[in-house]
């Protein structure tokens, strides 16, 4: 391979997907060899470590690879956000979901993710701080939030994401409302809502996120707020996305970069499919964060 560049940090974890990712490392390495001079090859043991990973070698590396689920995307985020200098961020798409790859038009399949990361084509990407943590996709409560919580992880391991359908079929039985303030760019709504989803990315648990016209890098978030659960309410919800029309009065979306949250009683967060945020909430976006590896078909 012509023209290699520097070294390229990849973060691994051994436990996501079906555990197989050690066994398909040492058939990507080769070609991964032949675009970077410098391999550092690192295994993550626990929670955290990854997030540690980017911190510690993250400056010194011209690209970090991401070999894992979107649990691990989330932590190399967190970890390179806060940097001043930040290298080019890859996914090689290892997990159950794979949310923010498909986003990106990055193959399923781990060799052709590896061929695309070699053809070298890159994007900026906003990212969205919020209180001290940081996401690429989306951020949620109620509906998203408690689908997340309610996955069996017996039926992930079985049926991937196949398993995130079947906890949506459960939580819609018991989905319950909650009084919020949102304040968009200075709009303020206080609404009794069933869901809000914050998005930046197209896809939430392998699925269309439903969001109209999304985009990881066009300078702003899209902020979903669903009113009520009622079976009409949803149904025109998923309808409307389908067939390309306009969103009923129960459903509300705007766009914005500055979004505060605010509950009479802590709330939890879900934020890229991590429980680490509750209420009250700041959200900023800062555009063009990241430089991520990308294919260019998509």
């Amino acid at each position: 391979m012509e023209n290699q560049t520097d070294q390229a940090l990849v973060i691994i974890n051994p436990k996501a997907g079906n555990g197989n990712l050690v066994n398909s490392l040492k058939d990507i390495l080769p070609e991964l060899s032949m675009k970077y001079n410098d391999l550092k090859i690192l295994h993550t043991k626990k929670e955290g470590d990854a997030k540690e990973f980017c911190r510690q070698y993250g400056e010194h590396a011209s690209t970090v690879i991401v070999f894992g689920g979107d649990g691990t995307v989330f932590e190399c985020t967190n970890g390179l956000a806060p940097l001043h200098k930040r290298p080019t961020l890859a996914i090689i798409p290892g997990g159950t979901c794979n949310d923010f790859s498909r986003t990106l038009g990055i193959p399923q399949n781990i060799k052709q993710a590896v061929q695309t990361i070699v053809q070298g084509y890159t994007t900026h990407v906003d990212v969205a701080q919020a209180n001290e943590h940081y996401f690429l996709n989306f951020l949620g409560m109620g509906l998203v939030e408690e689908v997340s919580k309610n996955i069996d992880p017996n039926e992930k391991s079985l049926f991937g994401k196949l398993g995130y359908y079947l906890s949506t079929l459960r939580t819609l039985k018991e989905a319950d409302t909650f009084n919020v303030s949102v304040t968009v760019d200075g709009q303020q709504y206080n609404e009794e809502l069933v869901m809000l989803l914050i998005g930046n990315g197209e896809y939430i648990g392998g699925m269309s996120s439903f969001i109209p016209n999304v985009s990881y890098n066009d300078g702003t978030l899209d902020i979903l707020m669903v009113k009520n659960t009622d079976l009409q309410t949803l149904k025109e919800f998923f309808s409307s996305r389908i067939f390309n029309q306009e969103f009923s009065e129960n459903i509300i979306h705007v766009q914005g970069t500055s979004i505060d949250i605010q509950t009479l009683q802590p709330h939890s967060i879900d934020t890229d499919g991590e429980h680490v945020l509750e209420t009250p909430c700041k959200i900023q976006l800062l555009p063009g964060h990241f430089q991520m590896i990308a294919n260019p078909v998509e």
